[in-house]
Order: C-alpha cells, then structure tokens, then sequence
C-alpha cells in the first residue's frame, strides 16, 4: 500500500515540473515563437503614441510632392500656387490656407543651401497674431547667395479657427525677434496666398 502523503508530494513535484517546462524558453530557441514580445519601437513615434515631426529642412523635396503634414517642407511651390512680382516685391514671403483644416503653408525664400524653412507650428500671441519662427541653420554652415522659393506645412495651435481672417508674424531669421506680417483675410481660400506687405 502506498502512502498518502507520498502520492501527494510526488503529484505536486509532477505539476511544478510541467508548469517550468511549458514556461521556460530553452537557450537558443526561436524567439518568434517562444511567445516573446520582438517588436521594434517605431522611432518615429513618442511615448505618447504621437508622431514626431521632422526638423531636418527637406531641400532635394518638390512642393509639389510633399504631403500635408506638419513640419515638411520643400522647394518651390505646391500645385496650384502662382508667384510673380508680388512674391518679389514681399521678400518671398506668404501664407495661404490648405485644402486640410487647420493646416497652412507659408512660403519662405533665400539661399538654397540654408534654407529659411520655419517651424512646425504657429505659436499664439497674446493679441491673437501667431507667430511663425525659423527653423535653426547651424552657424557654420555656408550659405549661398541664390534666391529660391521654400513651401513649408504648418500647424496651427488649438483654439485658433482656420477659417478666421489670420496675422502672421513670420520670422526674419533663426531666433531673431524680427518679422515680417502677413494678414490672411476669411475669404482666403486654399491655395490663394497672402503676400507680405512689401
């Protein structure tokens, strides 16, 4: 006959044993199928799930080929956007609306190796102005003395209506408290560009 406590022990002994192996990866399994977590962080993604915005001016991009997103930027003019004399006599300088809500582009111009691309989003004034700053050129970069057009996508801040007549204070320069206005009137539509004041 045999003893109670012994059928028990040895019972226990038996699930601990199938317990650890079903849990326990060997050395040099696959990991795809071990039921480990391998998926890679996408770099372009925050903890908080949003996507990061580039600020890496893109100067080999077309306007016309970069999407609505803010933060991008190309050379040029996207579709549908014609500059002449009033383009030359504001310095290079205009906003117009998109075709995506609370989205504009604002149109810089200057040399085309530093290029004055501004930041991803319009920042509120007090007065309820926006401002648009520059995006960094590092110092030691060398700049050429061309003229050429620059499209950049930006955001405005929450609270604005895109729909509003709209001032922009478009920065001169990197980090410079310098700027031109531009005054985007309601009845701007997407593509129709407000120049700067020449």
């Amino acid at each position: 006959m045999r003893h109670p406590l012994l059928s028990i022990t040895v019972a226990v002994l038996s699930v601990a044993v199938l317990t650890s192996c079903a849990t326990d990866t060997p050395a040099g399994s696959d990991p795809a199928t071990s039921g480990a977590d391998t998926s890679t962080p996408d770099p372009s993604t925050t903890p908080s799930g949003e996507t990061s915005t580039p600020q890496v001016p893109v100067v080999d991009a077309e306007a016309t080929d970069i999407p609505l997103l803010p933060g991008v930027y190309g050379t040029g003019y996207p579709a549908g956007v014609e500059a002449g004399q009033e383009m030359r006599a504001a310095g290079g300088t205009g906003v117009a609306r998109t075709s995506e809500p609370g989205l504009v582009h604002v149109f810089t111009a200057g040399s085309s190796s530093c290029p004055p691309v501004v930041e991803s989003t319009a920042v509120a004034e007090d007065d309820g102005s926006l401002f648009v700053a520059k995006v960094e050129i590092p110092p030691a970069t060398p700049c050429t003395m061309d003229f050429r057009p620059f499209t950049s996508v930006v955001a405005l801040p929450s609270g604005v209506d895109p729909e509003a007549a709209l001032t922009f204070h478009v920065a001169t320069a990197s980090g410079s408290d310098e700027f031109v206005t531009v005054e985007l009137p309601v009845d701007a539509g997407p593509g129709d560009v407000a120049w700067a004041a020449g």
